[in-house]
C-alpha cells in the first residue's frame, strides 16, 4: 500500500472540510458574493446654511439577496437638483456595507436633491433632500423708482423698491428696510418696511415743498454694503395760484416806441416756487397799443413777458396779465405821449417868445416855463399855465434881462402825475 497517496488524500479531505464550515458570503474578493440592493441609512432632510457642509453625512448600505452586508461595492453621489459639492463623490461600501460621504451646500438657498447610485442593483436611485437657507442680510439693490418727477408736496407714481440678498445673492425674507430722506423736507409713507419672500421691500416718497433735486437712503443694519441712494425731482405746481411782477407796474412810452420784453411777471405755485411751464396771456384792455406776443410759456425760472408797442396818440394803455386757471391777473400801465419840443425864438425889447407844438391831450395838466443863465437849470420858474390852444402853444417872458443869454425848457405836466422837459434853447434878449 502505498502510505505517501493516502497522507495526501486525507490532507485534502480536511482542507475541503475546513472551507465547508466558512459562510462563503463573508468572504470578500472571492466574487461570489453578489450585492443584490442598496438602502438609504440616514442624511436626508437635514437643513444646513448656504455654503456650508452639513453637519451629518448622507449614508446609504449594499445589501446581497440574503440582506447580508457586501463590501467593496461603488457607490456614486450625485446632485440632481440644486447646488451641492461632496466630500468624495464615488465612495466604496465598508465592511459593514455602508457608504457614506459629506454634503456642502451651494451658494443659493433652494431645496436640494441629491442620489446615491449603483446601477443594476434595487433601490438605486436612493433619494436624498437636503434644505439650503440664507446665511442672512448682507447686500441691499435698487429694484426701481430712481430718478423720478412729481410735483412738489406730491407722491412719486412709482414706489422706491430694493432687493436685500445674503451674500450668495440669495433673497432675505422679513429683513428691515429703513428708508429715509437725505436732502430736504420730504417724507415716506411706511419708513420702516420687512422685506417679502422675494427680499423686496417698497416705501412712497412724497416730495418736499420746494423745487429742487432730492436725495433719500434704503438701509439695512448691516457693517457692509448696508444703503443705496434714490434721487427724485421735485417741480412746481403745474396750476400757479399767483402772478408777481418783476417789471414796474407803470411805465411810459413814446408814441409809436416799442419796449421789448417790458411787461414782465413770474408765476408762482402754492407753495412759492417759480412756476416752469405754465400758458401766460396778455391782452391790452384799454388804450390803442399792441402786445407781442399775446402768450407765451413761462421759463425755468417761472418769468413770461411781452414787449408792448405804443400807438399813434397820446394815451393810457392797460395790459392784463392773465391764464384760463382762475389766477389773479395782473395790470400794469403804460402811459403814451407825443415829445414836444420848443419850435423857435424870438427876441425884442427885453421879450423872449417862444413857440412850441403840442397835440391836445386831455392828459395835459399845465406846462411850466423854466429859465436858466446856463445850460443847468435850477428850475426858476417863470410861467405856470395850464394848455388851452390845440397845436401851437405861444409862452412870453417878459422878464429876460437885455444882454444875457438865458437858456429855456417848458416842463410839461399831466394830469396822472408824469411828466418831462422839451428841449433846451438859448438866445441873445434884445433891447
Amino acid at each position: 500500500m502505498n502510505y505517501s497517496y493516502i497522507k495526501l488524500l486525507l490532507l485534502a479531505v480536511v482542507i475541503t472540510a475546513s472551507f465547508s464550515c466558512i459562510d462563503r458570503d463573508t468572504i470578500v474578493g472571492t466574487g461570489k458574493q453578489e450585492p443584490d440592493r442598496i438602502v438609504g441609512t440616514g442624511g436626508s432632510f437635514q437643513t444646513g446654511v448656504v455654503g456650508s457642509q452639513l453637519p451629518l453625512p448622507i449614508s446609504v448600505r449594499v445589501l446581497d439577496a440574503k440582506g447580508k452586508p457586501v463590501r467593496g461595492v461603488r457607490v456614486e453621489f450625485i446632485a440632481i437638483q440644486g447646488n451641492a459639492a461632496f466630500k468624495d463623490t464615488v465612495v466604496a461600501s465598508d465592511v459593514d456595507g455602508y457608504s457614506k460621504t459629506y454634503v456642502r451646500l451651494g451658494g443659493k438657498a433652494d431645496s436640494v436633491q441629491v442620489h446615491a447610485v449603483v446601477p443594476g442593483l434595487k433601490g438605486s436611485p436612493v433619494k436624498f433632500i437636503l434644505y439650503a437657507v440664507n446665511s442672512g442680510a448682507n447686500g441691499i439693490s435698487i429694484v426701481s423708482g430712481n430718478n423720478q418727477t412729481a410735483t412738489v408736496g406730491k407722491q412719486l407714481s412709482a414706489p422706491l423698491k430694493v432687493k436685500v440678498v445674503d451674500q450668495y445673492e440669495n433673497p432675505i425674507k422679513n429683513s428691515l428696510v429703513y428708508f429715509n430722506v437725505l436732502t430736504g423736507k420730504g417724507r415716506f409713507t411706511f419708513p420702516q418696511v420687512p422685506t417679502d419672500d422675494d427680499g423686496i421691500a417698497s416705501s412712497y416718497w412724497i416730495m418736499d415743498t420746494i423745487t429742487g433735486q432730492y436725495t433719500a437712503e434704503a438701509r439695512i443694519v448691516v457693517t457692509q454694503f448696508s444703503f443705496v441712494t434714490f434721487s427724485a425731482k421735485a417741480k412746481a405746481d403745474p396750476i400757479p395760484v399767483k402772478f408777481e411782477r418783476l417789471s414796474k407796474d407803470s411805465l411810459i412810452a413814446l408814441q409809436s416806441q416799442t419796449l421789448i420784453n417790458a411787461i414782465d411777471v413770474r408765476v408762482k405755485d402754492k407753495y412759492g416756487n417759480n412756476d416752469s411751464g405754465s400758458v401766460v396771456r396778455f391782452r391790452v384792455i384799454q388804450g390803442d397799443g399792441t402786445v407781442s406776443p399775446t402768450t407765451t410759456i413761462s421759463s425755468g425760472s417761472g418769468s413770461a413777458f411781452t414787449s408792448f408797442t405804443a400807438g399813434l396818440l397820446d394815451s393810457i394803455n392797460i395790459v392784463e396779465v392773465y391764464n384760463t386757471l382762475g389766477t389773479p391777473s395782473k395790470f400794469f400801465t403804460i402811459f403814451v405821449y407825443k415829445y414836444l419840443q420848443i419850435d423857435s425864438l424870438q427876441s425884442s425889447g427885453g421879450t423872449v417868445t417862444l413857440w412850441w407844438q403840442k397835440n391836445l391831450n386831455p392828459n395835459f395838466a399845465n406846462y411850466t416855463l423854466q429859465r436858466c443863465n446856463s445850460s443847468t437849470f435850477d428850475n426858476t420858474t417863470v410861467v405856470v399855465a395850464i394848455v388851452t390852444d390845440p397845436n401851437t402853444t405861444t409862452v412870453t417872458d417878459t422878464t429876460a434881462t437885455v444882454g444875457t443869454s438865458p437858456f429855456y425848457r417848458i416842463q410839461v405836466n399831466y394830469t396822472n402825475g408824469f411828466s418831462f422837459y422839451t428841449n433846451k434853447r438859448d438866445v441873445t434878449v434884445q433891447p
